[in-house]
């Protein structure tokens, strides 16, 4: 419940780098890829198969990777964090970018539980 959770959240503080692919050098317990190969259009939606696990007694940390115009973008950070809930479980995740300003671009992460947004940076 939330007690575990709040716990879990409060005394857990090593740092997470999804990147890695060694759990132990990363630092994480779990990982998933889910890779869609489809090109979407300006305005127009595409959809990569994925149903992530979810525990809300864990964090849950998260890269996203693409290409736009023949640029790749990540998230701006290795071990970006997005809380969720046990209401997210059944429910897969849809993600939304949008051009901010020049070459910054905005993910907004939709869950059931609410919205997270992250930085996307060129690299």
């Amino acid at each position: 419940g939330w007690l575990a959770t709040g716990w879990n959240y409060a005394t857990e503080l090593r740092y997470v780098d999804t990147t890695i692919s060694d759990e132990s050098l990363g630092n994480w317990f779990s990982r998933e890829t889910s890779k869609g190969t489809q090109t979407i259009k300006a305005g127009d939606r595409g959809h990569i198969e994925c149903q992530p696990w979810f525990n809300e007694k864990y964090r849950h940390y998260w890269m996203f990777k693409c290409n736009i115009v023949g640029k790749r973008f990540k998230i701006n950070k290795n071990n970006a964090q997005c809380n969720l809930w046990d209401v997210d479980a059944s429910s897969a995740p849809s993600f939304v970018l949008h051009n901010v300003e020049g070459s910054t671009v905005r993910l907004t992460m939709i869950m059931n539980s609410g919205n997270d947004y992250f930085t996307m940076v060129e690299y």
